[in-house]
């Protein structure tokens, strides 16, 4: 899965297990040390409050205790033009949303790689901006419809010879649909199991993706226009799926 999102998707229910009076999930740590050198978070200079900067996980989490964290919720970007963009950093904006007694806000990240240190470093903006109204909206639970189009993509990657495709991510994800799974202990199971499947389906990029051969295979048998549309819902329902996952427990 696209790293950024995945970030997003660690801090999100990490957050949640703070708010449940748990400790962040050691297994949930948004900043693998193999890939990402530096985290920044930097708060606005907000109506209620002055900006501050902090350079570490704990004492970000430390000041939205002290502002009162009420809840929180994972925001994603579905309009892209082009899939072929996912795999690029910074092509993709989605939102974590915070919310206090008085007041919301949004954190949107940025992705720098350090060439000397083979890193990524990442900045973290709060924001104040329309994407706080969807803290009340509630994600309904996509399972069939996710399944219906892994089944049909599962389908089409063979009728083009993409077999690797169909049977080390289209199948697998439908398995973590129809499998019970035993639980992490963080998420529900129904979560974990769309959470896993969003995540085992996920097969855009940059090369060597879905988005790489597989249009050029489906064009030589005339069947770009139903690639693209298969691969468009596959996107929408991924995403739908983390939403419902990430936030609806």
């Amino acid at each position: 899965m696209n790293g950024e999102l995945l970030n997003l998707i660690n801090l999100t229910i990490g957050l949640k297990q703070v708010l449940r009076g748990k400790d962040f999930a050691p297994n949930l740590d948004g900043f693998p040390e193999k890939f990402v050198a530096e985290a920044h978070f930097e708060f606005a200079k907000a109506r209620l409050f002055g900006g501050k900067n902090f350079d570490s996980l704990a004492k970000w989490i430390d000041e939205l205790r002290r502002r009162n964290l009420k809840d929180v919720k994972l925001i994603c970007q579905t309009e892209i033009k082009d899939l072929g963009f996912v795999g690029f950093s910074n092509a993709v904006h989605h939102v974590l949303l915070t919310s206090f007694p008085k007041d919301n806000s949004g954190w949107i990240s940025v992705w720098s790689f350090d060439a000397a240190r083979q890193k990524w470093s990442i900045k973290y903006s709060e924001q104040y901006h329309e994407h706080t109204r969807m803290l009340n909206v509630h994600c309904k639970d996509n399972s069939a419809d996710f399944a219906e189009i892994l089944q049909k993509i599962n389908d089409f990657a063979l009728k083009i010879g993409e077999n690797y495709w169909a049977e080390n991510h289209f199948q697998k994800a439908l398995e973590c649909l129809v499998e019970p799974r035993v639980s992490d202990d963080v998420l529900p199971q129904k979560n974990q199991q769309m959470l896993e499947a969003a995540k085992k389906s996920w097969v855009f990029g940059a090369m060597g993706s879905w988005t790489d051969s597989p249009p050029y295979a489906s064009e030589q048998k005339g069947l770009r226009a139903d690639y693209d549309n298969l691969s468009r819902r596959l996107y929408d329902e991924i995403l739908h799926s983390v939403l419902f996952a990430v936030n609806e427990w």
